[in-house]
């Protein structure tokens, strides 16, 4: 995937991977215990990631969790989520 995309691009898709990773394990996913990979890209699960992700659940830096991301970032992960 690197030489396909821009170096700030691959930065993008990461932390988006990245955010996308600490949700399934949260409880708020549905069917977290017998999910299979599929269930985790129906519309409910992606708008329950949006939501996490626009209140700032999924922030990579503790100290920054909860703090609600700001509107380019949510651009960004709009933008990388969507196929």
């Amino acid at each position: 995937m690197a030489g396909q995309v821009s170096e700030g691009r691959l930065r993008q898709l990461r932390m988006v991977a990245g955010m996308f990773d600490r949700a399934v394990v949260r409880d708020e996913m549905q069917g977290r215990a017998s999910r299979t990979a599929a269930q985790l890209f129906t519309w409910a699960s992606l708008r329950t990631f949006w939501d996490l992700a626009v209140d700032g659940q999924l922030r990579h830096r503790e100290k920054d969790v909860g703090k609600p991301l700001p509107e380019w970032t949510q651009r960004i992960v709009r933008d990388c989520s969507v196929v």
